[in-house]
């Protein structure tokens, strides 16, 4: 087998685990390092960082010198995720477990009277920055301002936002507590799915472990999970 029948092959195994690969092949955000028919090694095109998919430990350490070059690792299973973050000592700050999940469904009408969304600006960070709390670095922040971010104005006043990470996820979900309760956070969701959909992509976003509000509300947007976790590393941080 070719290295690319290998990639489709193992990314084919469960559609939620590994989406945010399939999806970064399509769209032109990661290219394909390395593939057998143990696993597969991407490589985020503008950031230095490899997103890993491996049947087990030893395909891990088979490639560790591979993986020792990055700066970041996704890691598609506790078992290569624990693995790694004892091989490089890497601090629990930086070591993330998320819940991917992901929404096979088709376009989905907003109906919500009263709310406006459309793209925030570079004159919009500081307010992003005040009311995101899971990222502190204002220059991620405003890294991804410039992919794309967008804004719910509800009655013309900023009630809330989202956005995608580097890896394509979608995230940066955040609505004022005066705004909640009003349909504003699936609204979000829902413009970001179409976005997705639009582009022959599958919306997904990944959930930091523990965090149940935002779970049910993948849930309320008929999102599936995937079986295993999925974790971000960043061993010389």
């Amino acid at each position: 087998m070719s290295e690319n029948a290998y990639v489709d092959e193992f990314l084919n195994r469960d559609r939620v685990q590994y989406v945010d690969m399939r999806n970064a092949l399509k769209s032109g955000k990661a290219s394909m390092f390395y593939a057998d028919e143990h696993g597969v090694i991407l490589m985020l095109k503008k950031d230095n960082i490899a997103m890993l998919a491996a049947d087990s430990v030893e395909f891990v350490k088979a490639h560790i010198d591979i993986l020792e070059k990055y700066d970041g690792i996704i890691a598609h299973s506790m078992e290569t995720a624990e693995f790694l973050r004892d091989h490089f000592n890497i601090d629990e700050k930086y070591f993330e477990c998320c819940m991917q999940m992901a929404y096979f469904g088709g376009p989905i009408e907003i109906d919500r009277p009263n709310l406006e969304i459309k793209r925030l600006r570079m004159k919009d960070l500081d307010y992003v920055h005040k009311h995101y709390h899971r990222v502190e670095e204002l220059d991620y922040i405003k890294y991804r301002l410039r992919a794309g971010m967008y804004g719910a104005y509800y009655c013309g006043e900023l009630a809330g936002f989202i956005g995608t990470h580097s890896d394509g996820s979608i995230g940066f979900l955040e609505v004022l507590p005066e705004y909640r309760r009003k349909g504003i956070g699936s609204a979000l969701e829902a413009f970001m799915f179409n976005k997705y959909l639009s582009k022959g992509l599958t919306p997904y976003g990944q959930v930091v472990m523990g965090n149940e509000g935002s779970v049910q509300l993948q849930k309320h947007m008929n999102c599936v999970a995937a079986p295993d976790i999925v974790a971000w590393l960043f061993p010389e941080v």
